[in-house]
């Protein structure tokens, strides 16, 4: 009998650390992590830290100046606050004026960026933003197929949720 208490007392133990590790990394007993990366969770940036990141990104592509830098960042900044105040809307906004008020948004901020570029860096500006329309363009086209062929084969393309 003590050996059947010890035996329950070490797998009961072993199971608890088991479960606290999968939690510690992120995974509950579905095996992934919030929002379905696989245990990575998405960390939400600053709005000051996603002006950083852009301008870093239009720097590479662009060679900016110090000056063209500053100001790049400033306008970057005002865009990504905007879109902050935005999200903060989300329960009062129709998806329709979401994406009407964003789209203002982000045409603001690409005519304030083009008025602080040279003619040369809006001729690659205009190539990044192409290269990276056609590049949604085709993640979109794969997650849509993807999700065509779950559902030709009879698979769920979403798992149902257990109340």
């Amino acid at each position: 009998m003590k050996r059947f208490i010890g035996l329950f007392v070490f797998v009961f133990c072993l199971s608890m650390v088991a479960d606290h590790v999968a939690l510690a990394q992120g995974r509950g007993r579905g095996g992934r992590g919030r929002g379905g990366r696989g245990g990575q969770e998405r960390v939400q940036r600053t709005p000051e830290d996603r002006a950083k990141a852009h301008v870093k990104r239009l720097d590479k592509g662009l060679e900016l100046t110090k000056e063209q830098e500053d100001k790049a960042y400033h306008i970057t900044l005002v865009f990504n606050k905007e879109m902050e105040s935005m999200k903060d809307q989300r329960e009062s906004l129709s998806r329709e004026e979401m994406r009407t008020k964003m789209t203002a948004a982000r045409k603001t901020m690409d005519s304030d960026l083009q008025k602080i570029l040279t003619d040369e860096q809006k001729k690659k500006y205009a190539e990044i933003k192409q290269t990276m329309a056609d590049r949604r363009k085709e993640r979109r086209d794969a997650v849509s197929e993807k999700r065509k062929k779950r559902r030709a084969s009879g698979e769920n393309s979403r798992p149902e949720s257990i109340d």
